[in-house]
């Protein structure tokens, strides 16, 4: 036996091996177009409200200047943004070693950093790229090409100048750079792709740009981002901090009414040079939307006239109307949860908070304690008097993917890069519908009181726990619409190299790296894909709020006490190893156990982190107490528990004989005929529900069953005692269907023991009535601590009330049949007594598996 299980374990950490990142392959340059859709990547335009209000300068205005930074922006209006960039600038509290990183930093260390240009022929079966060039970024300044759109009649010339070709310099790579940006120039492109829905017969081009950023597996990423002994980020990257904020002006619309008034967002972005989660891949681009207001404004639009005040003043705002956040947006995977400031308004005084709170009905689990979320971090401390204007985002969370079980034990899945507002568990936030887990927590007001005194030290050691200010003009790089720039890369050689990579369509890491269910689809991204610069990003850049693109997440908030799936239990450090203790707690008797003893670590702790679900995907119930009624017929084997018991056997046998001697039945011979008595008994059952189908149950059974022999003697002599047996139950029920009525199969293991009691011959207790238990469990033996029971059955369900107030009631019914060894040995009475009395020698006491058959009403409440 244990060979054995030895033997499977070292075959399941082997089978996990050959799947892990360890041996992960790279996929071949010449294979990456493979996973990527053969459509042009389109760049979005700035906000009609950002250019009506000139937000980054009116460059008809005498006093505008654009020479500090060269960035399309007033060297005033530029200092009036980073002012509000850094007053609400988020603070990063990190579930990983990752930080947001300047990409730049990336071309700055190396002696050269080339963007690849490759052309590919996709109108072939296999495509095959045609022509490869680089341009490197390091060597652009050293170069800068002569012949630029200025000095051939400027980036607005006539359409047909402006679409005439440039003949690069093959030794410039500023040239060939600007050759690039004139053939996806967003407005006048030259690439037919673009201006042309026909193509050459035989002949398809199709170019793809990128960077490639160190890394193509979660290995490497590991090896690269996390220093082994101190779990941190090697401080060779920690200078790379960097967060992008690229303010605008939205226009808030009615259907009905038209033009509502405006809203002013501030768009932080964060890059990472890699993704390790549910989708491996190259470069990473997040974002979180921060909604600012004039106090006085709050939860209405913005009038023309406050958005002027407000890019006249900024923060030199009246003592009583300042700047607040209003809201805060955080996108993760194509989702966005919104985190509102205003309805209940957190800004009111504590007593008219709380009253509005109470006025407002919840229309989701948990909402109020979402409330109290908000309401606490608005303020930095517990008087509430300093409002808060940094925005907490958790990022690098936790995959909690069937992935998992794909790969090695090391930690992967760690640093899949969302920005979350709290800690917990986020159903269906990731690649394929798959949970996230914050488990980092962060008080920002034990941090500002121990900070408002003492400014902290620079940061030693970035990990997991830890949190990064971003509020320092120096850690931010204020980000134009790429509008504001288009002239300048095509004129300035020092603006190309610093601004061409937001208007170019550049993948951010080499296109395609192995993930789960990378090549699934041909030509489709399945999340193994690198991806565009921010302005490419669709429903992100200049978007605020849910869309196509970015679906809105609405989550129920409930306690971690609650079951999850099966997966949300895994360690991401355990990998193929998840199938022991992460998947037992998940399985009879060990979930409620589990439970019970978490249960104070999440109704008492603090750092507790709850379970977000989304309002599409929320269970309708998690667990269910179930009292009810079975009906059992035992086998007749159960009295070998009798004869089995020698001071019963031996009393029994005397029994017998005073029994022929008295009745003078010497010459007789006789048989014991076999019988038992059914019986129906109380059940208890608690369950717990493993998403839509599947349910855990733990169900105990006390049952008394009657059983008899009876000899043949002319003058019977009756046997009779009542089999005690106490039953746990552990099953894994799966329903065939999710609708009110539920036929399921079921299969589970548990603990049976019992014994015979209240034993009697014609009526007489013997002085020996009680038999020994059988298998009854002890921790004095743990042996009996292990199922000796299994069972298979079949069931159904019919829910009769659901979710009233959360209350959720069905009648369920099954049958189920239990198979067990008996559980004795061949009592010390000779054989010659068994023949004797009239026991044939299949009636001979032995250790045989026995079945037993039993059918379950169940009454059950759940929530």
């Amino acid at each position: 036996m244990g060979k054995s299980l030895a033997f499977l374990l070292v075959s399941v950490v082997f089978l996990g091996s050959l799947c892990s990142p360890v041996a992960a392959r790279q996929i071949p340059k010449e294979d990456y177009i493979d996973y990527l859709p053969l459509k042009n990547l389109r760049i979005t335009r700035q906000a009609e409200a950002t250019a009506a209000f000139a937000l980054y300068g009116d460059t008809n205005d005498p006093s505008y200047r654009d020479v500090v930074l060269l960035d399309g922006i007033d060297d005033t209006r530029h200092a009036l943004l980073m002012d509000l960039a850094v007053h609400f600038a988020p603070y990063m509290v990190q579930n990983s070693t990752a930080i947001p990183m300047s990409h730049k930093k990336f071309w700055d260390r190396n002696a050269s950093y080339p963007l690849y240009v490759d052309t590919w022929d996709v109108s072939m079966e296999k495509p095959e790229i045609v022509h490869t060039e680089t341009i490197d970024f390091v060597a652009l300044p050293a170069d800068p090409c002569q012949a630029s759109a200025a000095a051939r009649g400027g980036a607005d010339s006539s359409a047909q100048g402006a679409a005439a070709a440039v003949e690069p310099d093959p030794a410039s790579n500023d040239c060939r750079l600007l050759a690039l940006l004139e053939e996806f120039h967003p407005d006048r492109p030259t690439n037919e792709r673009f201006h042309t829905t026909a193509k050459t017969p035989g002949r398809d081009l199709f170019k793809v740009m990128y960077f490639d950023f160190p890394g193509r597996t979660p290995r490497e990423w590991r090896d690269l981002y996390v220093e082994p002994l101190s779990q941190c980020l090697p401080r060779e990257y920690h200078d790379f901090l960097k967060a992008y904020v690229h303010p605008f002006i939205h226009t808030v619309r009615s259907n009905n009414d038209g033009v509502l008034g405006y809203e002013f967002v501030l768009h932080y972005w964060f890059f990472y040079p890699f993704n390790d989660g549910g989708n491996n891949h190259s470069g990473d681009w997040s974002h979180i939307n921060v909604v600012i207001s004039p106090l006085s404004r709050l939860g209405q639009p913005l009038e023309a006239p406050d958005i002027r005040r407000l890019l006249t003043n900024g923060l030199s705002a009246p003592a009583d109307d300042p700047l607040v956040i209003s809201r805060v947006e955080y996108y993760f995977h194509h989702r966005v949860l919104t985190v509102d400031y205003t309805d209940p308004n957190v800004y009111l005084p504590r007593a008219q908070w709380e009253a509005r709170r109470k006025q407002r009905i919840e229309e989701r689990f948990g909402e109020a304690k979402m409330w109290d979320r908000i309401r606490r971090s608005a303020y930095n401390d517990e008087e509430e008097t300093l409002i808060n204007t940094h925005p907490i985002v958790y990022i690098g969370s936790d995959n909690k993917g069937l992935d998992q079980l794909l790969v090695a034990p090391g930690g992967w899945g760690r640093d899949s890069h969302g920005s979350y507002p709290f800690p917990g568990l986020y159903k269906g936030s990731g690649p394929s519908l798959a949970a996230e887990q914050i488990d980092s927590y962060f008080d920002h007001r034990a941090y500002y009181q121990k900070t408002a005194s003492n400014p902290p030290a620079d940061e030693t050691c970035f990990g997991r726990g830890n949190m990064v200010p971003l509020d320092d003009p120096d850690l931010l790089e204020m980000v134009p619409d790429w509008e504001r720039l288009i002239d300048l890369v095509h004129s300035n050689p020092e603006a190309r190299r610093e601004w061409s990579w937001l208007v170019l369509p550049i993948r951010w890491g080499f296109p395609a790296v192995e993930s789960p269910a990378a090549g699934i689809i041909k030509n489709a991204n399945t999340g193994n894909s690198s991806i565009p610069a921010m302005a490419y990003i669709s429903g992100g850049w200049n978007s605020v709020g849910s869309n196509i693109y970015s679906q809105s997440y609405v989550p129920h908030v409930i306690p971690a006490i609650f079951p999850q799936q099966w997966q949300d239990n895994f360690i991401n450090g355990w990998g193929i190893l998840n199938i022991t203790l992460p998947t037992l707690v998940s399985l009879p008797p060990f979930d409620i156990v589990w439970r019970v003893i978490s249960s104070p670590l999440h109704v008492f702790s603090k750092k507790s982190t709850p379970i977000f679900y989304p309002l599409t995907r929320m269970p309708f119930r998690f667990a269910g107490v179930s009292p009810g009624v079975s009906y059992q017929r035992v086998p007749d084997d159960f009295l070998d528990l009798a004869t089995a018991h020698k001071l019963q056997f031996d009393e029994f046998f005397n029994r017998v004989d005073e029994h022929v001697a008295e009745h003078g039945l010497e010459d007789e011979n006789a048989i014991f005929l076999r019988d038992t008595e059914s019986n129906t008994s109380a059940v208890g059952q608690v369950s717990f529900y493993l998403g839509g189908r599947l349910v855990s149950e733990n169900t105990l059974r006390h049952t008394r069953n009657t059983l008899h022999a009876t000899s043949t003697f002319s003058v019977p002599l009756a046997y009779r005692s009542e089999l005690n047996l106490w039953e746990y139950a552990g099953s894994i029920r799966f329903n065939l269907s999710k609708g009110g009525f539920r036929p399921s199969l079921i299969a589970g293991y548990g603990l049976s023991w019992y014994r015979l009691e209240k034993a009697s011959v014609n009526g007489t207790l013997l002085d020996a009535s009680t038999t020994p238990w059988v298998r009854r469990p002890s921790v004095k033996r743990l042996k009996n601590l292990l199922p000796n029971t299994f069972h298979l059955g079949i069931g159904a369900e019919f829910i009769a009330i659901k979710s009233v107030r959360g209350i959720d009631i069905s009648l369920s019914a099954d049958y189920r049949a239990y198979t067990h060894k008996l559980g004795v040995e061949l009592a010390e009475a000779p054989l010659s007594s068994f023949v004797e009395l009239g026991f044939t020698s299949d009636q001979f006491p032995v250790n045989k598996r026995v079945w037993r058959h039993t059918f379950n009403g169940l009454f059950t409440i759940s929530f």
